[in-house]
């Protein structure tokens, strides 16, 4: 499993052949301030943004029963290093192209180009990262 960092201090995440594991609060929060260095700011508040990123296919939920209904949480948690930590599971797919070792914003540009229902609402769900 590959680990993730924001910059050299600031750890975001894990990754293996078929997901990104996010740490949500850390990486919300990173993404916050580095749009309002640029004067920007995320368009959605933080479930709302998993939940997009999950009706675009691009989150993967958890999803049980308790007391016969269904119940989806975006937040799963993941056994890293003997440790149970809370993410969010995307699909590599959307972030990296085959072949590629790491994410790319055109890369991610050039798959989600179709896409109409996005948080930044410009036909890119990863806009925001």
């Amino acid at each position: 499993m590959t680990s993730y960092r924001w910059t050299s201090d600031s750890h975001v995440g894990w990754s293996d052949a078929e997901h990104f594991y996010f740490l949500p609060d850390i990486l919300y929060n990173k993404v916050g301030s580095f749009l309002s260095r640029q004067g920007e700011q995320i368009p959605l508040k933080q479930e709302s943004l998993w939940k997009q990123l999950e009706e675009a296919g691009c989150l993967i939920p958890e999803i049980s029963t308790e007391n016969g209904k269904e119940k989806t949480k975006r937040r799963r948690r993941k056994s890293i290093d003997g440790q149970r930590v809370t993410t969010v599971w995307i699909k590599r797919e959307f972030l990296v192209e085959k072949g590629d070792d790491h994410p790319s914003r055109e890369s991610v540009r050039r798959e989600s180009a179709a896409s109409t229902s996005a948080p930044g609402g410009n036909g890119n769900p990863f806009d925001v990262l």
